[in-house]
């Protein structure tokens, strides 16, 4: 639970920032590349966080099970947890079809493949 005084201190320093603009009652966002960060600056941060979740999240994957991963740093760190598990991993990460591809027990549906391959044969034709 957050204090209104931890929120309140929280939106000063974003408006400091000039990452927010405060409005009555709320927070508007000052620009829409404020909140997208590069894969460096998403895969270098809370990593003792993404850990954790990336161990439980292991935890909870039983064989034989389908699972999607998306493009997220915090999904990507759970891959490698994943070494003894026989599963049908779905993707639409490249990143993530390539670490999956490494586990010999998955089998790997990969999209955004799919999908630039079907793409080049349609710009092909």
């Amino acid at each position: 639970m957050c204090l209104k005084d931890t929120i309140r201190r929280d939106l000063i320093r974003l408006e400091q920032d000039n990452v927010i603009k405060r409005t009555h009652g709320g927070a508007v966002i000052n620009s829409r590349d404020a909140l997208i960060f590069d894969y460096s600056q998403r895969s270098g941060t809370l990593n003792p966080v993404k850990e954790q979740i990336a161990k439980k999240a292991a935890e909870l994957i039983q064989d034989n099970a389908s699972v999607i991963f998306d493009a997220s740093t915090t999904v990507e760190a759970v891959i490698p947890k994943l070494a003894d598990k026989h599963i049908l991993a779905i993707t639409n990460s490249l990143t993530n079809a390539n670490r999956l591809a490494k586990n010999a027990t998955a089998d790997v549906k990969d999209f955004a493949r799919e999908t630039a391959q079907r793409a080049a044969l349609f710009v092909r034709q």
